[in-house]
């Protein structure tokens, strides 16, 4: 398949599923904007705005749609602890097949004389003698680390700094977790370590993946992707003959499985091949719940598929902040409480009993409902 080069941080996730990847980058199908998509663009570009002294808190506060907006804002302020620091915000980055930055623009990064690798924008970068931090914004409710992109973040942030001869012994990622105001470091350089082999371990990283992808067929593969791609049930083949589709490299899986036999080359295929099974299982038991539910029980052998009811208590965020900040608590804990979630508020409610309690309890919400399970019969 055709690679687009340089590579991006979401050509990574795109490639996930390359028959997307290939719809949108070589066929030049558009891409049709998701919910999530819009508000991690808009949120981003509030954040970026306040940050270069564009705009004023209040401004954006007005901007935001609805609460679930302004909340993912707030944190973003609140829980940054770079607040007025020099940082460079929104900030393009490119890198050559050698590991040394590259002044271009995004017009031209696929002008072959530069030879570039990588490149892309970083939400964050703070340089402070002899520290490198770059971090990412994440608005979405996967908190997960993806480390392709802590690879390329921390490539571009050295490669600008070793061109500036710039002095540092120390590089970190963050993760910056808005919907519960999160920031989870990842030290990437230590003091002592060796720099300039680290960089070229990056490199080699992000090289080979790209000799990887680009040897996949653009085929369309069943995985956890599909809950939000927007071809499926339209233009992908998935929507269409699921039943029918076999997996690309299913013949290498196919031979591991017979011979027990296993390589490095063959260890990703197998592991993607496993998590495209789950997810493709994660999705049939989705849609079979509630036809379960709704007809009950469905035996097989001495077994059989059933519905249990079970009582999950449903969080309200909003409603806890707004108890606690009209509570007689001192001002520490309101503080704390600002980020509070069901682990946080279970915290403070066993160092002020009496006043939390009540809030905890008001705070959650029965919800019924009901999980798919197999069990045995018995006769």
């Amino acid at each position: 398949m055709k690679l687009r080069l340089p590579i991006h941080k979401s050509d990574y996730k795109r490639l996930l599923c390359p028959w997307s990847y290939n719809e949108l980058e070589n066929n030049g199908v558009p891409q049709v904007e998701t919910e999530p998509m819009r508000v991690g663009t808009k949120i981003h570009s509030l954040v970026s705005d306040f940050r270069q002294g564009l705009t004023e808190p209040d401004f954006a506060y007005d901007e935001c749609s609805n609460d679930d907006e302004a909340n993912l804002y707030r944190n973003a302020l609140i829980n940054d602890p770079d607040i007025g620091r020099d940082r460079k915000v929104e900030w393009y980055f490119a890198v050559d097949f050698g590991g040394n930055f590259v002044e271009c623009e995004p017009t031209n990064e696929q002008d072959p004389k530069l030879n570039l690798l990588l490149a892309g924008r970083m939400d964050s970068m703070l340089y402070v003698n002899p520290w490198l931090k770059v971090e990412d914004l994440k608005t979405g409710h996967v908190f997960d680390r993806f480390q392709p992109e802590i690879d390329a973040y921390c490539l571009g942030g050295m490669a600008y700094l070793d061109s500036l001869g710039a002095n540092y012994d120390s590089a970190s990622f963050v993760y910056f977790w808005l919907r519960t105001g999160k920031r989870e470091q990842i030290d990437v350089l230590r003091p002592g370590e060796d720099r300039k082999q680290l960089k070229a371990n990056l490199v080699d990283r992000i090289t080979r993946r790209v000799e990887f992808f680009s040897k996949l067929e653009p085929m369309p593969i069943p995985g956890y992707h599909c809950v939000s791609c927007q071809f499926l049930g339209n233009r992908c083949p998935i929507g269409l003959i699921s039943s029918e589709l076999v997996p690309t490299n299913a013949a290498v899986v196919e031979q591991f499985i017979s011979t027990g036999e296993m390589t490095p080359d063959i260890a990703p295929l197998v592991g993607m091949y496993l998590q495209r099974l789950e997810a493709r299982a994660d999705e049939i038991r989705k849609k079979f719940k509630p036809w379960v539910e709704e007809h009950g029980a469905v035996r097989i052998g001495n077994t059989e598929w059933a519905a249990t009811p079970v009582n999950k208590g449903q969080f309200n965020q909003e409603a806890a902040i707004s108890m606690i900040e009209k509570a007689a608590l001192p001002l520490e804990a309101k503080q704390r409480a600002v980020k509070v979630n069901a682990s946080t508020l279970k915290t403070i409610a066993r160092e002020y009993p009496q006043l939390v309690r009540s809030i905890y309890d008001w705070a959650y919400v029965e919800k019924e409902s009901s999980m798919l399970k197999l069990r045995k019969v018995k006769e």
